[in-house]
């Protein structure tokens, strides 16, 4: 692996030298002259209009118009000020504390009044204050997502109560909040005058001078050469994985170790070490961008500076114990951390994992399951002693894979030429990767390749083992302590013989042996060996298989590959973190997919496959077709299952083929679902029944032994919602949007996932996300298989497959809060403010732990709306009354800084009594999903009070009141679909046809009208449509819709 650093930007400017003391002991030195700690004069007031300016050091990307980047955002400026009288901090008063906002933020009305005058980035707070010796303290953006800046306090009254400067840097903490991704185009900024004490002097006519610490002369602050300087306090860190050439080299995760807990806002060096760090979680690449991410993190500068490092390699090197072992640190919480013998403690590192296939130096062909660790910093000048990750700064990595040769080197040398890289490699054989479901996978065992032993390896989450088994030498003693090693590891593969080639056995528990009584019948039999067929469990455990006690899913769900090896040889390195195996065969096996809170929630909870390995199956023998359902059909996919097909299922599949045959060449295939089912099995409702296994022999999948079932629509929905949490290769549509621009339509079903849910939920488009309806069901199209899981706490699970499981969000109809269930790698930071413009695939584009929703629309003024034609012999009113929505362009809801739901005012009080500093705004698209899957009906019409009157309400000002009545009277019709906007935009102009006929300009949820023109709760969540003169965005001729309103709960 090489590894090189691009531009990393040293286009800022000075660096702001320390800012803020960060406890009351701290002494601050006071510079004679300016700023020497003579108090104010408080018989005076002078007007200061101080410039600032937000440095220039790194650039937020945020989805434009243009589909470019702008600098990050500025909202408020938070401005404290002290009075200087000396050391003794208590007896620094607080003068002024005073938050200015931006002018897109609201409405000026006094320049003086609140607002910081001044356009983009840069600008002038106006203020009256006292002349005299003063600290100055700017902090912006402090509601952002990534730090809390004052843990612990709520509200304003508290911010006032920092009465004097101790308080107040006992307050200030800006402490991370575990968020890694930009949400609202806000990053954390502080700043001071230009020196080490942040001390200043106000002038009699309002300038602003301070004592530069370098040169000891007293210095102005003015707009053009010298403004206030605002930093932002995290880094922005991307990397990049290429290969060269013949290599392929597949990331799988990343996962930052060392994360600084918190930032000071003063740049120090020796206030470091008070700052502690934690780890990130693993995290897998976004299908998107597959081979690389972008994320931000937190200051953390090395406590102590490194020396004498003279290779990047030397930066990974790990400590060893006396047998060669890797230490590990000891302090709680890091006990899976290595020490290092040249990285500085606690500076921030990233590790990350990933497959490599290609060949070795001398040839041969290889594959490797690696993992690289890379400490961060500053090494592109050739200096690898730099551990810093600086404030303000942006780092881009290039990581080149070029082999695994050093991985191999250490193996066979036990010296570590590499130390930042590990991995199990595998050279020949015949190697295959299964889901977690049931499988089958075909094996020709020689006695020739026994003859010198062979070594049995066996990975699992409870445990990797390894010996050598020989079979011409019978039941001797170490055969026997190899059988009692490895058979409590080994239980999740079983053999049986096959009758021919190319022809998997039929599963019999009676016939079944195990991996010990297979390669003696192969040697006893003294022929050339046979064929058998390997049948793997589901990658689930009812118990631990070694100490027989119970077992938490967070101990195999979302873990690594289990592996099961024969070799003819297999070394370790000698910390055993490095393997390499000549391989017969290799069989691993992914592990069960799921993106609940598995550490922390408590219930029962469903997981997924991570491939359809059948695919391209129409939806059901009619396209019309109306399939049994369970009672709750689009959240019940086993009650689906089961209502649709019973105990059919054993006769839907062609057991013979549904596996992995081997090759000619060595290699394997698995066939799609015309060949793995049956000709009544080949449909997408029926295709489930492959993944089972008949347990018993009985020759019918009985109700117990179907695990795996077709997901039902919010299922589906949910592996859209928590996306991010899913392996890379798990997720819905696995084309990146290049692709799908190449032309992915209806020739090539991809991007549509069939559910088991009835008619209008029949379908879901994951190249939209997760638009759905009955549409274009004709068309062939693919599944995903769950299972339910059970608990998530210790237990035996024998029955957990018949658990219905818990939401993956609880919803309060009291106070319209949805607080999810997910793994947080799912979730998006807490934002006070509208979605920065993103698409679908953004990382804004997910949900907060917890999302309040609006009790209503939001809705302008009375309308009335006239019949003059009808009722002319019986007379009655010839008007209706009613509240209209109000509207916006599409394009004013995905670009305005801020949107039309900024006004909406909450009137139930159950609902405004839930504290948040959050702002009403606009849903993105994952929200505006998970309203549609929790609580459908606050998207639906109801009745709107208008004096002592109850009226419909209406849509948007293209569908209205209309009167189908006669000259008897008049008969009044709701025309209008209830179209929502979202902020989210959709990243490419496909189609459900694939003609272009749907605009990027954006998501909306709508429910249709019936053949009278009244509304009905059938709906579905789309795209804005053009209209037949190609100009229309959506509803209207500029894409008019509605709102439905939300806010973050903190």
């Amino acid at each position: 692996m090489a590894i090189f650093m691009k531009g990393i930007s040293r286009y800022i400017l000075t660096m702001l030298v320390p800012f803020l003391c960060l406890s009351c002991t701290d002494e601050i030195p006071m510079p004679a002259g300016c700023g020497a700690a003579g108090g104010v004069d408080r018989g005076k007031t002078v007007r200061v209009s101080l410039p600032f300016s937000v440095s220039g050091g790194i650039r937020s990307d945020i989805v434009t118009r243009a589909a470019g980047t702008e600098d990050s955002r500025l909202g408020r400026i938070m401005l404290f000020m002290y009075e200087n009288k000396g050391k003794d901090q208590s007896q620094n008063k607080l003068l002024g504390y005073r938050i200015f906002l931006n002018s897109n933020e609201g409405t000026v009305n006094n320049e003086e009044d609140g607002f910081w005058t001044g356009e983009g980035n840069e600008g002038r707070l106006n203020f009256y204050a006292y002349p005299g010796d003063v600290y100055i303290y700017l902090l912006g953006n402090v509601t952002g997502s990534f730090l809390k800046y004052f843990p612990g306090m709520q509200s304003e009254e508290e911010l006032k109560g920092l009465t004097d400067q101790e308080k107040f840097f006992q307050a200030v903490r800006p402490t991370w909040t575990g968020n890694f991704n930009m949400t609202d185009g806000y990053l954390p900024l502080a700043g001071s005058v230009n020196n080490s004490t942040a001390a200043c002097r106000i002038g009699e006519d309002g300038t602003v001078t301070y004592m530069d610490d370098a040169t000891g002369t007293e210095t102005r602050i003015d707009s053009i050469n010298n403004p206030f300087l605002l930093k932002r306090l995290m880094a922005k860190i991307s990397f990049t994985f290429k290969s060269k050439e013949g290599v392929t080299f597949t990331p799988r995760s990343y996962q930052f170790r060392h994360v600084a807990e918190w930032v000071s806002p003063k740049f120090s060096q020796d206030r470091t070490d008070k700052i502690g760090v934690t780890d990130g979680e693993q995290t897998p690449f976004n299908p998107q961008t597959p081979n690389s991410f972008l994320v931000y993190v937190p200051e953390n500068m090395a406590r102590t500076q490194a020396t004498g490092i003279t290779s990047f390699h030397d930066r990974e090197k790990i400590k060893k114990g006396s047998s060669g072992i890797n230490l590990k640190e000891t302090q709680e919480g890091h006990e899976s951390h290595y020490q290092f013998e040249n990285a500085p403690e606690n500076t921030t590192y990233v590790e990350v994992t990933g497959h490599f296939k290609g060949k070795d130096n001398k040839g041969m062909e290889v594959e490797a399951d690696v993992k690289y660790t890379i400490h961060l910093g500053d090494f592109s000048d050739g200096n690898f002693n730099n551990f810093d990750v600086e404030r303000d700064h942006y780092y881009k990595y290039t990581v080149t894979v070029n082999g695994v040769d050093e991985i191999i080197a250490e193996v066979e040398t036990n010296q570590e030429n590499q130390p930042g890289a590990e991995g199990v490699v595998f050279r020949k054989g015949s190697k295959v990767r299964v889901d977690a479901h049931y499988e089958a996978v075909e094996m020709n065992i020689r006695r020739s390749v026994l003859e010198q032993g062979i070594y049995i390896y066996c990975k699992t989450p409870f445990g990797t083992v390894g010996e050598m088994y020989y079979p011409q030498k019978g039941a001797d003693d170490a055969n026997l302590r190899a059988k009692e090693i490895l058979m409590p590891y080994l239980g999740w593969v079983k053999f049986q013989k096959q009758d021919t080639k190319g022809e998997l056995a039929i599963y019999d528990p009676k016939e079944t042996q195990n991996v010990f009584e297979v390669l003696q019948e192969v040697w006893n039999e003294n022929g050339e060996g046979a064929y058998y067929t390997c049948f793997v469990d589901e990658y689930y455990y009812e118990e631990n298989p070694v100490n027989k006690g119970n077992v938490r899913l967070n101990e195999f769900v979302n873990a690594d590959d289990r592996v099961f090896t024969l070799a003819t040889s297999l070394q370790y390195s000698k910390d055993q973190q490095s393997i390499l195996a000549d391989a017969v065969y290799s069989v691993s096996q992914r592990s069960i997919a799921c993106f609940y809170d598995l550490d922390n929630f408590e219930g029962n909870v469903y997981g997924v496959e991570s491939v359809d390995e059948t695919g391209g199956l129409y939806c059901s023998e009619r396209f019309d077709q109306d399939l049994s359902l369970s009672e709750n059909p689009d959240k019940d996919g086993r009650g689906n299952t089961l209502a649709q097909c019973g105990a059919n299922g054993y006769g839907y599949v062609n057991w013979k083929k549904n596996g992995y045959l081997l090759q000619n060449d060595g290699s394997y295939k698995k066939e799609g679902g015309y060949t793995t089912l049956s000709y009544d099995g080949q449909y997408s409702y029926k295709a489930w029944a492959g993944r089972n296994r008949d347990l018993d022999g009985s020759g019918t999948l009985e109700e117990n032994e179907i695990r795996w079932y077709v997901c039902a629509r919010d299922q589906i929905i949910g592996m859209w919602i928590a996306e991010p949490a899913l392996p890379t290769e798990a997720v819905l549509c696995p084309e990146d949007i290049e692709t799908l621009l190449a032309g992915k339509t209806s020739e090539n079903p991809v991007a549509r996932i069939h559910t088991n849910s009835g008619r209008s939920s029949r379908l879901v488009w994951s190249e939209q996300g997760c638009s759905f309806g009955g549409e274009h069901k004709r068309e062939r199209g693919n599944i995903r298989c769950a299972r339910n899981l059970g608990i998530t706490q210790a237990a035996k699970r024998n029955t957990s497959h018949t658990i219905f499981p818990d939401r993956y969000y609880e919803y309060d109809n009291t106070t319209k809060t949805i607080t999810m269930n997910l793994s947080s790698i799912a979730l998006r930071g807490f934002t006070s403010r509208e979605l920065a413009p993103h698409n679908e695939r953004s990382v804004i584009n997910r949900v907060p732990k917890v999302l309040q929703v609006s009790s209503d629309f939001l809705y302008g003024k009375v309308r009335q709306d006239y019949c003059g034609g009808h009722g002319l012999i019986v007379k009655e009113s010839s008007s209706k009354k009613y509240y209209p929505f109000i509207t916006s362009t599409a394009k004013d809801a995905k670009d305005a800084w801020i949107t039309e739901a900024a006004s909406y005012v909450e009137q139930d009080s159950k609902v405004s009594s839930v504290q948040t500093s959050a702002s009403w705004r606009l849903p993105n698209q994952r929200e505006l999903a998970l309203i549609v899957v929790a609580a459908p009906e606050l998207l639906r019409k109801t009745g709107a009070q208008v004096g002592e009157n109850t009226y419909d309400y209406n849509d948007t000002f293209i569908y209205k009141k209309e009167c189908e009545g006669n000259m008897f009277g008049h008969d009044w019709k709701n025309r209008y679909r209830a179209s929502i906007h979202c902020r989210t935009r959709f990243s490419i102009n496909s189609g459900l046809d694939g003609n272009g006929s749907y605009t990027v300009y954006g998501y909306c949820c709508y429910y249709n009208e019936n053949g009278s023109g009244q509304a009905t709760d059938t709906g579905f969540l789309g795209l804005m449509s053009i209209g037949y003169n190609n100009e229309w965005l959506g509803y209207g001729d500029a894409g008019y819709a509605g709102y439905r309103c939300v806010r973050d709960i903190e």
